[in-house]
């Protein structure tokens, strides 16, 4: 015969179930068989009861202070995650080229005052600037005032930062070197028209200059690219 701790019951879907002992009721109740609102029929008291009533049945629930729940009431934004901070903007020392934080009042690198910024990275102006001298094999032939087209616009963006107007400079110097010896090339190579070996040497010269501006732009991109500063060999100083 079993014991009044043995004969529990309890209603599911309108049907009765059981007996079962209080362990398998606390097995129902920790799959989910039975819920905080299913009735138990508790045999020391002898009624029906909500199973949320029967002490450690189920596990406590932590509620939330009173102050955070009036404040989600209140203002249910309140726990929400904040948006992240927009990316500050960049802007350039005008002095070393370093990138800052367009609220920094001086430059991190070189203390400097940054009201007077740049937004042009000098970085990148090097780079265009090397460039050029690379393909100035290719530009000269279609026109001379091409090659001198893109520095130009370069100094014209980053005219506040000396280290831009510095590279431009050189890079001028560098192409009007090229124009120079150029035409002394093609004045010498009209003496073709009377004799052959002024031709023949006027072409092999045009040709080094091409191999020139190869080999010096591909070691001035490369400098660039590990942050080396760079100077044109056997160039002519006209633009200080």
């Amino acid at each position: 015969m079993t014991t009044s701790a043995q004969n529990w019951y309890w209603s599911q879907a309108g049907a009765t179930l059981g007996p079962v002992d209080l362990d398998e009721i606390r097995r129902l109740a920790a799959n989910g068989s039975i819920t905080r609102d299913t009735w138990l029929f508790e045999p020391v008291g002898g009624a029906w009861v909500a199973a949320s009533s029967v002490a450690g049945l189920f596990a406590a629930s932590v509620s939330a202070p009173p102050d955070a729940t009036a404040a989600s009431a209140s203002n249910p934004a309140s726990y929400s995650a904040p948006a992240p901070n927009p990316a500050p903007a960049v802007l350039y020392c005008r002095f070393c080229g370093a990138g800052n934080d367009s609220s920094a009042a001086r430059c991190g690198s070189c203390g400097r005052e940054c009201n007077q910024s740049v937004g042009l990275d000098p970085k990148v102006a090097i780079v265009i600037c090397r460039a050029s001298i690379l393909a100035a094999p290719i530009l000269f032939p279609s026109t001379v005032v091409i090659p001198f087209l893109v520095p130009g616009i370069v100094w014209m963006l980053g005219s506040g930062n000396p280290r831009i107007v510095a590279e431009t400079k050189q890079t001028f110097n560098c192409l009007l070197t090229l124009l120079i010896a150029l035409i002394g090339i093609w004045i010498f190579g009209l003496l073709g028209l009377v004799l052959i070996l002024p031709a023949i040497l006027a072409g092999i010269a045009t040709f080094a200059l091409a191999v020139y501006c190869v080999v010096v732009g591909i070691q001035a991109l490369i400098a660039a690219s590990n942050g080396v500063e760079y100077s044109y060999p056997w160039v002519f100083r006209l633009i200080k």
